[in-house]
């Protein structure tokens, strides 16, 4: 990963049509721009109100937040400023989404939940009265890195040091979910390796934990192509994270070396669903530890092991195919409960592969969640047709009839008028950048297809 696709990522995230400035952050860009760097953990968060103007354009919907952060390790440069001693607690300034709804319509802002330990790069708020610090920015593309409370090894003589030390600290002692986030922040920013390697090399690391750190790497920065022993076998000075990958795995022993890393990477499905299903993909596609393991996840509804197992299966045939179906049935009655089910692949099973009874049920879901749950309402309909099928017309059949907003542009209606007219190859007339009186007479003849064609798409099968 390349720091230019980081940025196309944060601008995405950030909502383009706000214009809002997009600004990367290095250790380089943090060590010259930070007056002081913290490594603390919070303790308390306080929302202090709407911000000022200089936060444009986002001022509806950001607040001013306030953090009460526990000193745990200072860098060791913080020129003539009077810094704070490890234990003390101090308030730092920062920005957060008014509402929760907000946060897919605005900037990347800091994640800052009460007992998260990060690297908070600081400056002096010169003369605010709600804090005596805030941070650098009020976006985190980039900007922060997470930490843990135990104090790396050795003492830093930089803040790029310092950085570097509290990164790979991670590596070694970090939780699980923190060491994904870690690797993704190191592989995205093209950050040293060399720091991480030399604290992995000195510290005493289990063979389960060693398993972890090679999975977790691999599937944050290996290609599609290489698989965990070519990895561990091949010269990969050309990714440099791949150099982790590389020692973990001649950390490992041959014997059972499978069931080990199966067993890490399946550990990581409430978390890390879509990173799991590279590792499986990649190596162990009909391993049989791991379709055992992975049908007794589904069977206990473990978070994520739909979403893998979808991912996985390919085929009506596949092993996997009876328990995960039962695991998607499931997702039916318990709307919103897992977010571990990245993209909601469980509705692809019943779309691809479900029994007739099975697509009833889904079609029963839609239509009840039509008159309850816009949102659920509208994520069914995506999932469904993000692959052609043509089960699409009788989900069509549900939608065409909806006119309320799906996004600013367009309505329920004239998706369902769009998918109709791609998998039927009918041509409606409907376009995204039409007219509404266009759009509306482009549903009306959508509408008048499926009435003159009744079955269509209700008897088709899996």
């Amino acid at each position: 990963m390349r720091r230019w696709f980081w940025v196309v990522v944060c601008l995405l995230c950030a909502g383009m049509a706000q214009a809002w400035i997009i600004s990367e952050y290095s250790f380089g860009r943090i060590d010259q721009e930070a007056e002081l760097l913290v490594t603390g953990t919070v303790v308390k968060t306080t929302a202090l109100g709407v911000p000022p103007a200089s936060v444009l354009p986002y001022k509806d919907i950001l607040q001013q937040m306030r953090a009460e952060v526990r000193v745990l390790r200072v860098a060791p440069k913080a020129g003539t400023l009077e810094v704070p001693s490890v234990g003390d607690t101090i308030t730092v300034l920062f920005y957060g989404f008014k509402h929760e709804q907000a946060g897919g319509n605005g900037p990347w802002l800091p994640d800052l939940p009460v007992g998260r330990t990060v690297v908070f790069p600081l400056r002096k708020t010169e003369g605010k009265a709600n804090a005596d610090w805030e941070l650098i920015a009020v976006e985190d593309c980039g900007l922060m890195i997470r930490a843990t409370a135990a104090a790396p090894v050795g003492t830093a003589a930089t803040n790029v040091e310092f950085l570097g030390r509290e990164l790979a600290n991670v590596f070694v002692q970090g939780s699980p979910e923190d060491l994904l986030r870690t690797v993704r922040y190191a592989a995205g920013w093209d950050e040293p390796v060399e720091p991480v390697i030399t604290v992995l090399q000195a510290a005493k690391i289990t063979q389960a934990h060693w398993a972890e750190i090679a999975v977790t790497t691999y599937c944050i920065c290996n290609g599609p192509q290489k698989s965990l022993a070519s990895v561990a076998k091949e010269d990969v000075r050309f990714n440099s994270f791949l150099k982790v990958v590389k020692l973990a795995m001649s950390h490992l022993p041959r014997e059972g070396l499978d069931d080990l890393l199966i067993e890490a990477a399946l550990a990581q499905s409430s978390y890390n669903a879509q990173g799991v299903t590279k590792v499986l993909e990649n190596n162990y596609p009909e391993h049989p530890t791991m379709l055992a393991t992975l049908t007794r996840m589904l069977n206990a509804d473990t978070p994520g092991a739909v979403a893998i197992a979808a991912n996985l299966i390919k085929s009506k045939d596949h092993p996997l195919i009876g328990a995960a179906l039962q695991a998607a049935q499931h997702r039916l009655r318990t709307p919103h409960q897992n977010a571990a089910d990245f993209n909601y692949a469980w509705v692809g099973l019943i779309r691809d592969y479900g029994s007739a009874q099975d697509f009833a049920a889904l079609l029963s879901a839609m239509r009840q969640a039509q008159k309850s749950d816009f949102t659920w309402y509208t994520i069914l309909f995506t999932s469904f047709t993000s692959k052609d099928s043509p089960r699409t017309i009788a989900v069509c059949r549900i939608y065409i009839t909806d006119t309320r907003d799906f996004n600013s542009t367009l309505r329920m209606c004239d998706l369902a008028a769009l998918d109709l007219q791609r998998i039927t190859n009918h041509d409606f007339g409907m376009a995204i950048n039409l007219t509404l009186t266009e759009r509306d007479a482009a549903c009306e003849l959508a509408r008048d297809w499926l009435e003159t064609h009744p079955l269509a798409g209700e008897d088709a099968g899996a």
